[in-house]
Order: structure tokens, then sequence, then C-alpha cells
């Protein structure tokens, strides 16, 4: 194949890359190491720039590992930006201070400095999206990794040409636009062109995960299978076509399930119950991940340990990856971040619009008086939605003197089904209500006492009572 050949297909793949992710007319920041893969996209999408309309601005990152050739691959970039006349920001890390803080091997450490860095230039220049040089050779190894990690669909997909990840606090677009091009494709692209890309002498070194994969095992396994790098990225193809089927059915599942609340999630333990086995379980990485942000560290282990726990461990608590909480109730599951973060304290008694709406704090509730067409009970309609809470109360609820509060000491209630009253305290003990949420669960209370445990139960004498023909409609939710 001759030069141009193989710039115009090199070229023609990039510039469907762009298009198919909706790109075209986007700044776009560019990460370059100096290497063939990155130089290569580099001036394939500065030839592409005025056609597609991309502004670039290029991202590099001194990992300070290598020395005097950090630095040069470094001045490189910069020369190489200058010749274009493509803006370029370069910043230096100390990547071993980075691995002994954090505590985690030299490789993942150049890696989250490395996208923390380039997170920050896209933020700061405006970028729709970073853009990296990951190839299909790349793609290879990323598959292998995840299999020998034990990882799921999910990882035996690999990379995808666009992900979303949050990174430092920033919801970070990633572009590959190369993940159908091979690594000796960006070296006759370089050729083709007279370019003299960098060259890392690390790559060289066993003592990374990744390298051993490329240097060692990969050659191995060509050596039983000529053609197991196609193989590989066909088994690739095959696991994002599975997913394809198994979100279709966690879409479904999620509308019905879950409850979003900003970055908190509520799963409805009864219903989750319900689904299939494999809608459960990603169902549950799809909620994990979103919390976090990205399904960086979340492991095949914690995946299990949280979907036995929603299913069968009401008032439970378990830690997982990077803060990541999940809080198991009597009727719903919740994932969040931190420690305690997705309550509210406590809040002072606010008194409730009859009808209409009253803002909280984080509460919203809409009360509304509905006519009873026959004698069947209405408290069917009541329960947990994905937009919040809703019960029906009868005629002896005074709604002059209704009102939201959290728990006061000495509150006692009267749940239905029963005769007499009983401590709150103790109710929420026989709820299995976790001390940490206590205090923030709502009540709606009337001068005769509380009516409503939200999310729990009413009392025996609030509700609707057989001669009543008009009840109170009450829907509490959370809001952002």
């Amino acid at each position: 194949m001759g030069a141009l050949d193989i710039v115009t297909r090199f070229e023609r793949e990039v510039r469907t890359a762009v298009e198919t992710a909706q790109l075209t007319g986007k700044r776009l920041a560019v990460a370059v190491s100096g290497g063939p893969d990155s130089l290569a996209m580099l001036y394939a999408l500065h030839r592409l720039q005025d056609e597609l309309g991309l502004a670039l601005h290029v991202a590099h990152l001194d990992h300070g590992l290598r020395g005097e050739h950090s630095t040069a691959d470094a001045d490189f970039v910069v020369q190489t930006c200058a010749k274009l006349g493509v803006n370029c920001t370069v910043e230096a890390a100390d990547v071993p201070a980075f691995q002994r803080e954090h505590r985690m091997s030299i490789e993942e450490a150049a890696r989250e400095a490395r996208y923390g860095f380039l997170a920050r230039v896209a933020e700061k220049v405006g970028a729709a999206a970073v853009v990296t040089g990951h190839t299909s050779d790349d793609q290879i190894e990323t598959v292998l990794m995840n299999f020998i990690r034990g990882s799921g669909l999910r990882g035996l997909r690999g990379m995808m040409p666009t992900s979303r990840r949050d990174i430092g606090g920033n919801d970070t677009t990633l572009f590959r636009p190369l993940l159908n091009l091979s690594k000796q494709d960006t070296i006759a692209y370089c050729e083709a062109l007279n370019l003299a890309p960098r060259s890392d002498v690390s790559n060289l070194s066993t003592e990374m995960t990744r390298n051993r994969v490329r240097l060692e095992l990969l050659p191995l396994m060509r050596e039983m299978n000529p053609a197991f790098g196609d193989a590989v990225l066909r088994l690739s193809r095959n696991a994002e076509d599975a997913l394809t089927v198994v979100d279709k059915a966690v879409d479904a599942a999620w509308s019905d399930a879950v409850a979003e609340e900003g970055k908190i999630i509520r799963i409805d333990r009864e219903k989750f119950r319900a689904l299939d086995g494999p809608v459960r379980t990603h169902l549950i990485i799809r909620a994990l991940s979103q919390v976090k942000g990205d399904a960086q560290g979340i492991e095949r282990v914690h995946i299990e340990d949280a979907t036995r726990a929603v299913l069968d461990s009401p008032d439970t608590q378990l830690h997982l990856p990077d803060g990541l909480r999940l809080s198991v109730e009597q009727r719903s599951a919740v994932i969040y971040v931190g420690d305690g973060v997705f309550v509210a304290s406590s809040f002072d008694a606010s008194p409730l619009t009859v009808p209409g709406v009253t803002n909280v704090g984080e509460w919203r509730i809409t009360t509304e008086r509905i006519e009873i067409p026959s004698e069947n009970h209405p408290r069917d309609e009541g329960g947990q939605s994905p937009k919040g809470f809703t019960e029906r109360f009868g005629s002896a609820v005074d709604v002059m003197s209704l009102e939201i509060r959290s728990r006061l000491p000495g509150d006692r209630f009267q749940p239905l089904g029963m005769s007499g009253t009983k401590k709150l305290k103790d109710f929420m003990i026989d709820e299995k209500v976790s001390k940490s949420i206590r205090d923030s669960i709502p009540l709606i209370v009337t001068s005769r006492g509380i009516a409503w445990v939200v999310g729990r139960r009413i009392a025996e004498w609030a509700k609707v009572g057989d001669n009543d023909r008009e009840c109170l409609e009450l829907r509490v939710e959370r809001v952002e």
C-alpha cells in the first residue's frame, strides 16, 4: 500500500470516529505523549480540523519517571505543537510521590495522575472530550487483562469509542478514535508523513502488568493461534452485543425499581427481588458506577456482596471502594458516597399547605383532597415509587394542624394494625431502620400525634374510614 493510500485510510477511520461520536465542530483536548499512536492521532485530527470544524488543544504530562527522557518527550510535544500552530498545556507530576500517598502500583499511579491532569485541562479549555490514542492493540491487551482479573461482560467488552468518567469531580468524556486501527497502522501513518515519533523504553519493562501481557502472554498465544488478536477483538464485539440486550432489560427494571436523588440511588427491594439474576447483577453494576462516576475498582466480589445485601440483609451497611456505601433498609437499599451523606440532618416542624405544595429542606410535600367513589379501601395506591412516597388519610387527620418534622425525644406512634401506641424509637428498631438515618426520616404529624412515618407506615387512627367519602392524599419526595 502506497503512502497516499495509508494516509487516506487512516484519516477516513478518524473522520468516521469523530462523526459517529458527534464531536464535529467541538473543541478537543488531545492527549499526546509523543509516541507513534498519539502523534499519528494528532496529525490526523489537525489535517481534518478544518473539514470537521475542530478546535484542538494538546495536553502532555511529564510523569517524572524517566529523567531526561521524560523532559525530551515534553520538549518534542511542545515543538510539534508550535509547528502545527496548536495550543499546548504541559505539566510535570511526581508519580512516585502519588504512588506512596495513595498506596497503589506505579502503573496505577501514573494512569490516575495522567487522567486527572487531562480532565483538568479539558475543563479549563472547555473541551467537549479528552482524546486518547488507544489502538486495537491496546484493546486486545485491555480485554486480556480484564479476563485475567475475572471481569464480567463489561470487562470483556473492553474500551468503548466514547465513555464518560467522573475524574476528580469533573464529568469527563473520553474519546478513542483509533480503536479500529492497529499500532502498525499508526507507525505506517507516521512513516507516510515522514514523522519521527518518540520511543518510550519503559514499554520494554516487564515490571508493569500491561507490558507483561504485551511482551510475554500475547506472543505465546499467537504461537498457538496466529489470529489470536482477531479472536480477542471478536470476543469484545460479542460481549458488546450481549450487553446491548442486557442493558435494555436493565433500562426497563431501572425505571420501575430505582429512584434517583442526585448522586444517591434508592432501590426498591421487593421489585429488585422480582428481577432475573443477570438483570439484578447489571442493575447493581450500573447503580454503583453511576454514583461513583465510573466502574474503576468495582470488582465482582463487590457486586456479589451488594446484590446479596439488597436481597437478604436489611439493616446492613456495606463499605465499598472509593467511599461508596450501600445502606439496606427494610423496603429499600440506598447507594451513596461517604458516611451518611445521603440523609439530611434533623429538621424543625413546618406547617403543610392543604391543598398545595410545601418545600422543606430537601423534601417536597404535595397534598390533595381526593373523592372516594366507592367503598373500596384506597390505601392500596400508597407506597414507594421512583417519585417518592404516597399515602392517603381519613377524616380523623386534622388538616389545620398538619405539619412535617423529624423525630423528637419521647415521640410515640400507633402503627397501622395496632390498638395501642409504642415508642417511635422501638417502632424504628422493629422496622430495622438504621440508626444513621432515623433522625432524618420525615414524620407527618397533627395535633393528635404522628400520622405517618414516611416510607414506613401510617397510624391506625389516620387511615381512611369506611364512612369517609373524601380523603387526603400526601406525596413526599426528595428533591435536589
